[in-house]
């Protein structure tokens, strides 16, 4: 019994310690990406020259060798992140002509099917991308501003699916 008890207190004090670090990690994933590129720079040469031993001069220099490899690297986020700006928007354009073809081809009858089908395929395609991923904040794929997800639970992706009607 007091084995039993004994057994259980630790799975409770490992889960719950997983949970506090992962949390963690995730808070400091969100400093790292709103740091500027000179703290970023900063905290790898303290990094280093902790690990290194290193002098003045040497710090300073790799100082400077950090700042660059961060900014381009900012540079190149940047530039990414534009690039899928762009891609969004040529695909929603192509989307739209499609669109606009369909109205041309179908009767309205025909159009009104077609869009309730297509709706029902994007909430169902919606539900796979939260269930893929941990629904914290805003899930993989989810086109709702951060918090707004009607399925946004805390992070249960089964409840996510509850939620949703499943």
């Amino acid at each position: 019994m007091k084995r039993g008890l004994l057994i259980a207190a630790s799975v409770i004090a490992m889960m719950s310690q997983s949970a506090t670090a992962q949390q963690q990690t995730a808070e400091n994933r969100h400093e790292r990406r709103t740091q500027s590129v000179e703290q970023r720079a900063q905290r790898m040469t303290d990094r280093q020259a902790g690990d290194l031993s290193l002098s003045a001069e040497q710090r300073e220099r790799l100082y400077e060798a950090n700042l660059k490899l961060a900014e381009s690297q900012r540079k190149i986020y940047e530039r990414r992140r534009e690039e899928e700006r762009d891609r969004m928007a040529d695909m929603q354009k192509h989307a739209d002509k499609y669109d606009h073809k369909l109205r041309e081809i179908l009767t309205s009858e025909q159009y009104a099917k077609w869009q309730a089908a297509e709706q029902q395929r994007k909430e169902q395609m919606h539900r796979k991308r939260h269930d893929a991923a941990p629904c914290k904040g805003r899930p993989m794929g989810c086109k709702q501003a951060k918090g707004k997800c009607a399925n946004n639970n805390g992070g249960d992706s089964r409840a996510c699916q509850r939620s949703a009607g499943n």
